[in-house]
């Protein structure tokens, strides 16, 4: 299918304090081969050289400063000023590869019905300088609400929506609670309005390094059970037969924050909220999988998520060449 040159594409990066990586963020939207876009860059109140390092971009990026109010409010920001029929939200430290921008057109040029679609993601370690794992591993597409109740399955840089939709559901939730996953509110939001499109193969890289959100586990808590009450709330009667296994999800997520942070007693003081709350819980797969995690400790999931992730990325690498030798 040939792709319409005539759809305009807005790319909002909110930033703050990535004088040292938006460079790279901002370089990897003008180099897409698809040319009708806008760059906006919303800094929200970065004290370092950031203005700077956005000036040596010329007119091509539209820059915009504002006092310190978060990332939600900086998006808002961005979104409110631009112009394009599709919109791209990248975080500053994260990139798109080569023909990120083409392939979500394309997959929503095809599904008129759709006002939402998303690619695979890589994760990348800054540290180690390698792919660690592609996300999501269990790809959604169509109805997609309640799956995306039970936990974000797509990656910031990874969606482009409509605006259309956006100006149904509404912009992003600046409650400071649900800083870090004020994304996945608004996705579900999304969600319960459009059906999704998924194109396989990832086309945008998320960076991983010592100043990610994630790092942050109190905070991460804090705003992942802010999203799962909105989300609850907002879509009560549709979200009702699912509140188990929505909850069960949550705590299991939760508890996976904390192994991830090395804190095997917060994980499983997370999962003995969850049984003392709703024992029933324990029926749940994902649940009852993350108790026994939580039991061996975190050093041992370390270890076991090592062999998997490889084992993961050996496939998808045999899938690709097995793609390519094809005539």
């Amino acid at each position: 299918m040939v792709v319409s040159d005539d759809v305009l594409i807005s790319v909002v990066i909110a930033t703050y304090n990535r004088a040292e990586v938006i460079g790279r963020s901002v370089s990897s939207v003008l180099s897409q081969d698809y040319r009708r876009r806008e760059v906006i860059v919303v800094d929200d109140g970065s004290t370092d050289n950031t203005a700077s390092v956005i000036a040596t971009f010329g007119p091509d990026v539209r820059f915009i400063r504002q006092d310190n109010r978060e990332r939600a409010a900086a998006r808002n920001v961005g979104l409110r000023v631009s112009r394009g029929e599709l919109v791209v939200f990248l975080d500053s430290d994260d990139e798109m590869l080569p023909g990120h921008l083409h392939a979500l057109l394309r997959a929503l040029q095809t599904r008129p019905d759709a006002a939402i679609a998303y690619t695979e993601a890589e994760f990348y370690d800054d540290r180690s300088r390698e792919v660690f794992d592609v996300y999501p591993r269990r790809p959604v597409e169509g109805d997609a609400l309640v799956r995306s109740a039970m936990g974000n399955f797509m990656a910031t840089g990874s969606v482009m929506v409509r605006r259309r939709l956006l100006d149904l559901v509404g912009d992003f939730d600046e409650d400071r609670d649900l800083s870090g996953s004020e994304d996945w509110e608004l996705w579900t939001r999304c969600l319960a309005e459009s059906p999704v499109v998924f194109v396989p193969g990832a086309t945008v890289r998320i960076h991983f390094h010592d100043r990610n959100t994630v790092g942050d586990v109190a905070a991460m808590e804090r705003a992942l059970r802010s999203a799962v009450g909105k989300i609850l709330d907002r879509h009560a009667v549709r979200l009702a037969p699912y509140r188990r296994v929505i909850h069960a999800q949550s705590w299991s997520l939760l508890a996976h924050h904390y192994m991830l942070a090395h804190d095997g007693p917060g994980a499983r003081s997370i999962i003995y909220e969850g049984i003392r709350k709703e024992p029933l819980v324990l029926l749940q797969r994902s649940f009852s999988s993350m108790l026994i995690k939580s039991l061996l400790g975190p050093r041992w999931v370390g270890r076991m998520r090592l062999v998997r992730r490889r084992s993961h990325l050996r496939r998808k690498s045999a899938r690709e060449k097995r793609h390519d030798a094809r005539p």
